[in-house]
């Protein structure tokens, strides 16, 4: 059967779509999941199949789209790059946010950034900002003290990520965004070229991401790339924890059998995270551009097509997930495509995952005692290429006096900092994060400790039937869970989810 034309849908707006663009989405999957949408000048990719087909595709659906919005709004980064140009750029950002980084050393921030903003709440009382005044500073001080912009504030992260973003999702071509998102633009190239030379002359001990482009001065990229990816990093890093906090709490202040769940097993706010991300993508679209004529589910494309890429659609995708509107941490586990997949799966995905799963939902839930939305200032969700709770005030009862995990975790810390870094002239691939998985990987760190070791799971988490299996609250399987814990917090492993070895990487690439 020969490829179709695609059908236009002139009857999406970008109001609706701001709004609630569940029921739009809907109706797009429906009618094939392709669509020409003239409000947005594109072609719209909202099921979850065809989503998947171009994420895995980077030589006919190129992430460097000409005219990009992105690129407009926050320079040439890797995120508009293909293979090998985009490999170079992110080999060289992923020190500084690998989950053995963010294990040893970015966990204390959190901690401590949590806490300074959850008795800053606290001190406002009941009636305040959970967003504005919690999940937003959180992540803000977050990303500064990683990024290491020691001349900038918390406050003008802010700034610069939501007009940035607000550029780069433009489509409407309103000049006062693109007027406020240049101001940032020039803002962070000034910090940004102030704080390198800063750096340069204070690597020692330094674990910040500009510290660890610094440290290989022959494989530097040049300035115009460090300031785009900069900026990408200052847009993504932000809004992803922040938006995850304010979609999660949300979930579970209006869904209270699915708070119980988490009350009565804390080890679920992992899974409170996933479903999160899944339910509402905090980055609900990018762009692609096809290099040649092709076909996507039956509809015939154009060389030179622009595509909007919804991950926000595809992760409601009727033929993946039942009843995929619901907000269920007892679905079935199946891969969502919230970080994306292949090449440009998310560099920050470990990072947001501490920030949020591990730090700033158990705070939050665990301190305010009968947490609850205020009836009398509803809350407020917005956006379709980036979705967020704009607004969600909150009262409650009490407050609890604070545990003491943060201490214990220091301890730990300074435990993992204390051990030798091995040369690593060997790289080591391992398929499946489960218990085999784990344990071969604990293994070959005991046996073999100079290699470098990448393992490969398919599911959004690790621990295969360790999380997922018969009795995963049992004190035997959680303490074989804490042991993996330990192997993924180790500098010399990378754990790659959501990504099928055979479908998103080749066997030949691991060779």
């Amino acid at each position: 059967m020969s490829a179709r034309p695609a059908p236009i849908a002139d009857w999406v707006t970008i109001p609706e779509l701001t709004a609630d663009p569940f029921p739009t989405f809907t109706r797009l999957r429906a009618e094939g999941g392709v669509h020409w949408v003239p409000a947005i000048d594109r072609y719209l990719i909202t099921s979850y199949e065809a989503v998947h087909t171009t994420e895995l595709d980077q030589d006919t659906f190129s992430a460097n789209e000409e005219g990009s919005l992105q690129i407009r709004a926050m320079g040439h980064s890797m995120l508009r790059k293909d293979d090998p140009e985009h490999y170079v750029e992110r080999k060289a950002w992923e020190p500084a946010l690998r989950p053995g980084m963010v294990k040893r050393v970015w966990m204390d921030v959190f901690h401590r950034t949590a806490s300074r903003y959850l008795a800053e709440l606290i001190e406002k009382g009941p009636g305040a900002d959970l967003i504005a005044d919690f999940a937003a500073p959180y992540a803000a001080e977050n990303l500064r003290e990683v990024i290491g912009l020691h001349n900038a504030t918390q406050e003008d992260l802010q700034r610069w990520s939501q007009t940035m973003i607000d550029a780069t999702g433009n489509y409407a071509d309103d000049p006062r965004v693109w007027a406020l998102g240049k101001a940032s633009y020039d803002e962070v190239d000034a910090a940004l070229d102030e704080m390198l030379v800063w750096h340069g002359k204070h690597l020692d001990d330094n674990p910040s991401l500009i510290a660890q482009l610094l440290r290989s001065p022959e494989e530097l990229m040049p300035l115009e790339s460090i300031r785009a990816n900069m900026k990408m990093t200052i847009g993504g890093g932000l809004n992803e924890p922040r938006d995850a906090i304010g979609v999660a709490t949300w979930a579970m202040l209006t869904h209270p059998e699915q708070r119980a769940l988490v009350e009565q097993d804390p080890s679920l706010w992992t899974t409170v995270f996933e479903e999160t991300i899944r339910w509402v993508a905090p980055i609900g679209l990018y762009s692609r551009q096809t290099t040649r004529d092709t076909e996507l589910n039956g509809v015939a494309l154009p060389a030179g097509a622009k595509l909007g890429i919804c991950l926000l659609s595809a992760n409601r995708d009727e033929e993946i997930w039942a009843q995929p509107e619901r907000f269920d941490l007892r679905r079935e586990v199946k891969p969502h495509l919230a970080f994306g997949k292949g090449t440009h799966v998310c560099l920050g995905s470990w990072m947001a995952r501490a920030e949020v799963a591990e730090v700033a939902l158990p705070l939050l839930f665990d301190r305010l005692q009968g947490l609850r939305i205020d009836p009398a200032n509803p809350a407020e969700i917005s956006g379709w290429v980036f979705r967020g709770m704009t607004k969600l005030p909150a009262l409650w009862d009490g407050v609890s006096e604070p545990k003491s995990t943060t201490e214990t975790h220091a301890d730990c810390t300074s435990a993992h900092r204390s051990s030798p870094q091995h040369s690593t002239p060997h790289r080591i691939a391992i398929v499946g994060a489960g218990p085999s998985g784990s344990f071969t990987a604990q293994s070959l760190l005991r046996e073999a400790p100079q290699c470098e070791i990448d393992v490969y799971e398919a599911q959004p988490v690790p621990f295969g039937l360790i999380r997922y299996g018969v009795a995963p609250d049992h004190q035997g399987t959680k303490s074989v869970a804490r042991q993996f814990e330990k192997i993924y917090a180790h500098p010399a492993v990378r754990l790659i989810c959501n990504v099928r070895v055979g479908t998103d990487v080749t066997w030949e690439s691991l060779r």
